[in-house]
């Protein structure tokens, strides 16, 4: 079985926290009942130098840790996960997914959300790791 992991990349300042959420689901009672959304876990980040970071969403390691517990997916719920700073100042995209959706990753390659201007949805796609990396190079706004 592959094991989801978490790959992020920022221009600037690094996130100091990664959440996954998912959309309150129909007399779901966990969280705050008046939130439309459910946060699943919160996962600190140690110093992050460069510009990409990584780690395992069920075993957080090298310094990254998980509260309330690393996120073990329910296969019946989409979820999504951002980084971002603590002060609301910078976030990285956000990505949706599902336990499933490991199956359509090889190693090395990474799922991201792209964007299609004629309908105006956000496919997945799945992209070499190399490639993730130079789109992150290439992004104008990292010069």
């Amino acid at each position: 079985m592959r094991r989801l992991t978490v790959v992020l990349a920022w221009c600037g300042r690094a996130p100091d926290v990664v959440i996954v959420y998912h959309d309150r689901a129909r007399g779901e009672s966990a969280g705050r009942p008046d939130d439309p959304t459910v946060t699943d876990a919160t996962y600190d980040a140690p110093a992050l130098p460069g510009q990409r970071a990584s780690f395992l969403i069920d075993a957080p390691s090298g310094g990254w840790t998980a509260a309330p517990a690393p996120l073990v997916p329910d296969p019946a719920i989409t979820y999504t996960v951002f980084g971002a700073t603590r002060d609301n100042s910078y976030s990285t995209r956000s990505v949706s997914f599902q336990a499933d959706d490991a199956a359509k990753l090889t190693p090395g390659s990474v799922l991201v959300q792209g964007y299609d201007e004629r309908t105006r949805t956000h496919p997945d796609v799945v992209l070499p790791l190399k490639e993730f990396e130079q789109e992150l190079r290439d992004f104008k706004e990292c010069a």
